[in-house]
């Protein structure tokens, strides 16, 4: 989970965009999805080593409610950390929320 910000600033910091250059919700998806890839390999790596072999698939990303929000950070298995002063949150069982 994230805001629109922090998506705003991994693209310009992943694509070199300059302040105020447009983004497009397409270019959001993309960078948020290898972003949890990317987390998701690195855990997994760190958890089973790196003899096991994983095939990893897009995260499915939609909005959230209020009522999810809550859900989400109420569990005891989400990191949540501020990234560039956004807030981001993990679900180790994103199972549980869709």
């Amino acid at each position: 989970m994230a805001t629109a910000d922090f998506a705003d600033a991994l693209c310009q910091n992943l694509e070199s965009k300059d302040p105020g250059e447009e983004i497009t919700a397409p270019e959001r998806q993309d960078f948020l999805q290898e972003l949890c890839n990317v987390i998701s390999g690195n855990f997994l790596t760190e958890t089973y080593g790196n003899d096991t072999v994983f095939d990893l698939v897009y995260s499915a990303l939609k909005p959230v409610n209020q009522e999810l929000v809550t859900r989400i950070l109420n569990n005891k298995l989400t990191l949540t950390f501020s990234a560039d002063d956004h807030m981001v949150a993990i679900a180790v069982e994103p199972s549980n929320f869709i």
